[in-house]
């Protein structure tokens, strides 16, 4: 068995075991599966460390030993073998948020529409537990489904737990909003535009408005534009009556009242015509009628300037 081969155990059954076990925590190298491991046994179930009914394939993916795995991916596995909670190579891959692993799987084969014995299908495992949405990402491109509803839908579950990211690319990758029901707290079942928008959740409100676009994280600003301040102004400045339009600023135009034109403005007030100058009223009035009589509030003087010496 080459280097390192008298330090096997020597009942078969045990280096196989002890071999796997060796393998999967680095003591040995993935090249010595070729001493325990074919195409033939591939797909055999161990118990390692009183973990029962575990492949070479979940034992390496569990481990996280890429080298390992793509070793016994090479002996081409049954990739549809699940561990003791029916969770495939892949849903391991995905809960331990390893890219690398899933990458391997995938292009191997494996089934990205799979669900473990409690009904998560793979996807909803890449929503929860990882926080990045690349893993989200290889799923969807490799044909994961966004349709399944139970236990709840995708989008539903991305909006739950705050993952606006993977909320986004859901939407993107054209994951259906429409028919997704959410309960309040008070039992009530609403839309999840709904759910977002009573809930506070400004952000997912934002990404389902635009539909998961790139401009969605613009959405917040857009969303604002019917708010207003406490002074009843909107956010641009702009008060309910000021639809753009320049205020009227032009003077007001203020008549000055003497005795002579009294008469006169009135008659001219309701009639909408023009004014003329007050000084052209004033000659108007001159020409047209007697001087008034005098007013008691003018000097005698001037009221004996007219009389001839």
């Amino acid at each position: 068995m080459g280097c390192g081969s008298s330090a096997l155990p020597v009942n078969p059954l045990d280096s196989v075991e002890e071999t796997l076990k060796a393998i999967m925590n680095g003591s040995l190298p993935p090249e010595a599966l070729d001493s325990v491991l074919n195409r033939s046994n591939v797909n055999t179930k161990f118990d390692i460390d009183d973990v029962k009914d575990l492949t070479p394939l979940i034992m390496a993916t569990s481990a996280g030993n890429l080298p390992a795995t793509k070793a016994v991916l090479a002996l081409g596995p049954d990739l549809s073998v699940t561990d003791g909670e029916g969770n495939t190579a892949l849903h391991i891959a995905v809960k331990a948020d390893r890219p690398d692993l899933v990458t391997e799987l995938i292009t191997a084969g494996s089934n990205v529409n799979s669900k473990n014995e409690d009904g998560c299908p793979i996807l909803r495992t890449a929503i929860i537990e990882n926080e990045d949405p690349n893993i989200l990402e290889k799923l969807l491109q490799a044909g994961a489904k966004t349709d399944y509803t139970e236990p709840e839908p995708p989008l539903q579950t991305a909006a739950e737990k705050g993952k606006i990211a993977h909320l986004q690319l859901l939407l993107q990758k054209h994951a259906n909003p429409n028919g997704v029901k959410v309960k309040l707290p008070s039992g009530e079942s609403v839309d999840l535009l709904t759910w977002a928008t009573k809930g506070g959740h400004s952000s997912i409100v934002g990404i389902l408005a635009l539909g998961g676009n790139d401009d969605a994280t613009d959405l917040p600003a857009v969303a604002r534009d019917d708010e207003k301040d406490s002074k009843g102004k909107h956010s641009d400045g702009k008060d309910d009556e000021d639809d753009g339009k320049p205020a009227d600023v032009s003077p007001k135009t203020t008549k000055t009242s003497s005795p002579a034109n009294d008469d006169d403005s009135k008659r001219q007030g309701g009639d909408g015509a023009e004014h003329t100058s007050q000084h052209d009223e004033e000659n108007d009035v001159q020409e047209a009628t007697p001087a008034p009589k005098p007013d008691s509030s003018e000097p005698a003087e001037a009221m004996d300037a007219s009389k001839p010496e």
